[in-house]
């Protein structure tokens, strides 16, 4: 019988430096007498580089299968898929036994806290733990499939979820297994060609506030100026809450209010989108609540507009809970969110200069694609006013066509 020996470390690492073809099934090749597998586990973890920074990397396992005195490579060959055969998917994928959350706790959440801004985070972390998890958790990720995707997709139709909300969860779910794709630690994205066979609901209308509204808010809130000025900001400037509660009076100049940060809970961060960041006109009714707000603030001259009792940034939530939602209601007045505000300035003027991309311009959007379909809403009196011209146009052709016609 063959003397058998095992490949030293130096030759597995020698082999493993060579540029050879890596099967799906795992790479065959013979060092030191014997013949060996090589294969990714689907396992990411922690590479020391040689700067000393780390990076995650696709985990490799070797496995010696016999001596090359013993087996042919065809015979090798049998050993290999035998050996692999309990770790193989129905697609001759080799996959690690590894399951969704395991990848996600140990990967993704990690690649997330690096890149993303903690109110993104934590909408991808919500929809990730109250929808994604329960359903998926448990299961391997090699083993996850199109058909799974699709099953899923319709679970959340079947639990009443809107299309906008399904949206939002299929966009994370898309992340995850986008990343894993990348990676090599699955063949491909299970929910790139999934589709939801079940028709889900479609969302609420957006509510977007008029004029009108607008103005017996601020008239409700007399003697509340921090509240009325809020209110001004997100509706005169079409600021979002976040923006609007990173607002400095150093960047305000009596003209214009230069828009660079916005806060959420207690995170300042750069604003939503790159385009965001920029001066944005300041008209008459709102440089008057500004002009009083400073005036009773004693006039200062850096720091939050709207500042909190700590002095940082205040808490918009807690001022329509505690403040506004009271005020409004002892009046009759329904108050719908801060939101409505941003939509009604664009509602209102697209309406008045007939061009939604006056009103794109005014939300800082990069494009009018977003204030078009979901900001710009149709005012009954602009139906109105098109009904009653189209009358006039066809009363006007009417009129000179011969009588009995």
């Amino acid at each position: 019988m063959a003397l058998q020996t095992r490949a030293s470390p130096k030759e597995l690492i020698r082999h493993r430096g060579r540029h050879r073809k890596q099967s799906d099934v795992g790479y065959l090749f013979k060092a030191g007498g014997s013949w060996y597998v090589r294969y990714y586990t689907g396992v990411m973890v922690a590479h020391t580089k040689r700067d000393s920074s780390t990076e995650m990397v696709r985990e490799q396992k070797c496995h010696r299968l016999g001596a090359t005195a013993d087996m042919t490579k065809d015979q090798a060959k049998i050993a290999r898929n035998t050996y692999l055969k309990p770790m193989t998917s129905s697609r001759g994928v080799v996959h690690s036994t590894i399951t969704i959350s395991q990848y996600v706790e140990d990967v993704i959440l990690k690649w997330w806290e690096r890149n993303l801004k903690p109110s993104t985070l934590d909408g991808y972390k919500k929809s990730w733990h109250l929808y994604i998890e329960p359903v998926m958790g448990d299961q391997p990720i090699g083993e996850f499939t199109t058909v799974d995707a699709g099953n899923f997709l319709d679970r959340l139709v079947l639990k009443g979820l809107t299309t906008t909300t399904i949206a939002h969860i299929r966009n994370v779910a898309n992340i995850i297994f986008n990343y894993a794709a990348t990676k090599g630690v699955i063949t491909a994205n299970p929910f790139a060609g999934a589709v939801m066979t079940e028709k889900a609901k479609q969302p609420q209308k957006t509510y977007k506030c008029s004029m009108q509204e607008v103005h017996d808010i601020l008239l409700a809130l007399d003697g509340n100026r921090r509240a009325q000025t809020a209110v001004g900001l997100c509706f005169f400037a079409g600021l979002r809450p976040g923006e609007a509660r990173a607002a400095k009076w150093e960047n305000y100049d009596g003209v214009n209010l230069r828009i660079e940060q916005s806060a959420w809970k207690k995170f300042i961060t750069a604003p939503k989108t790159a385009d965001s960041v920029q001066s944005i006109p300041v008209v008459a009714p709102l440089r008057e609540l500004l002009s009083q707000l400073r005036e009773e603030q004693g006039n200062p001259t850096e720091g939050y507009i709207l500042r909190g009792d700590n002095g940082g940034p205040l808490n918009l939530d807690f001022l329509a809970r505690a403040v506004i939602r009271p005020t409004l209601k002892a009046r009759k007045i329904e108050w719908h969110s801060w939101y409505s505000l941003r939509r009604g300035l664009a509602t209102v003027a697209t309406d008045a200069i007939r061009d939604p991309q006056g009103a794109a311009g005014m939300l800082r959007h990069k494009t009018i694609d977003v204030t078009a379909q979901k900001y710009i809403g149709i005012p009954k009196e602009t139906t109105q006013r098109a009904m009653t011209e189209f009358e006039r146009l066809y009363t006007a052709i009417d009129k000179q066509l011969p009588a009995g016609v």
